[in-house]
């Protein structure tokens, strides 16, 4: 009796010492941040303040341009896009981050884009990324975004909290979005309207701007759009 009671305590224990292991080894790695998020939440303040200045005068011009170009391009730097991010969201009502998400920044590359953001809770923290794929639709009125993947840190799980964000985010910004029926959240589409230009004061905001053409490649982004009375 005495060997049997022995041997399970050493059963048990051994399980037990995995079962930590396992856990020590999940924690560790959803705490793990991909470089790429380090580099990007370590650059200088002046510099991201400098990049979203350079991003807002962009627009900027663009708004000219609209007044009375029929066709326009704009085009992004990764950098002026999170220095945007990083100095600007969340300072604006309608563009206040979900709660507990913070320091989102964007990877563009040519075959993904990478929306990384830190969630930060009471007893946990960690860095969610997810790639996916982002084209324009084939009539123009629609982004079409494709999820390839989620990390929590370097941890690959599919996170329901993730999605619930995004819905809501989307919903308190106003965006036409929705998932794809039957892609399991993992699909979704964006519609571009085309009274974009409605709230713009002036003959402006009679304008219609129907996006043309989307390309993303590294570290840049892109758009070309027609524009009719």
């Amino acid at each position: 009796m005495n060997k049997i009671w022995k041997r399970t305590l050493y059963w048990t224990t051994g399980i037990l010492l995995v079962a930590v292991l396992v856990l020590l080894c999940v924690y560790w790695a959803s705490q793990t941040v991909p470089d790429y998020y380090k580099r990007a939440i370590e650059i200088p303040r002046a510099r991201q303040l400098s990049s979203a200045t350079e991003l807002e005068e962009t627009i900027d011009l663009v708004m000219d341009d609209l007044k009375s170009a029929d066709e326009i391009t704009i085009e992004l730097t990764q950098d002026q896009i999170n220095g945007w991010l990083t100095t600007r969201l969340g300072s604006q009502g309608r563009m206040k981050l979900p709660n507990d998400v913070e320091l989102p920044q964007i990877v563009l590359q040519p075959d993904s884009v990478i929306l990384a953001f830190k969630i930060n809770k009471e007893n946990f923290s960690c860095v969610v990324s997810i790639r996916m794929n982002v084209n324009l639709s084939t009539d123009m009125q629609q982004l079409e975004f494709q999820i390839k993947e989620i990390h929590a840190g370097s941890l690959p799980v599919a996170i329901k909290r993730v999605f619930d964000e995004l819905e809501s985010a989307m919903e308190r910004s106003s965006i036409q979005f929705s998932w794809v029926p039957g892609s399991d959240r993992r699909e979704a589409v964006v519609e571009i309207p085309p009274d974009l230009l409605k709230d713009v004061e002036g003959p402006i905001s009679k304008r219609v701007i129907t996006a043309e053409s989307l390309e993303i490649r590294f570290e840049r982004l892109k758009v070309s759009a027609t524009v009719d009375n």
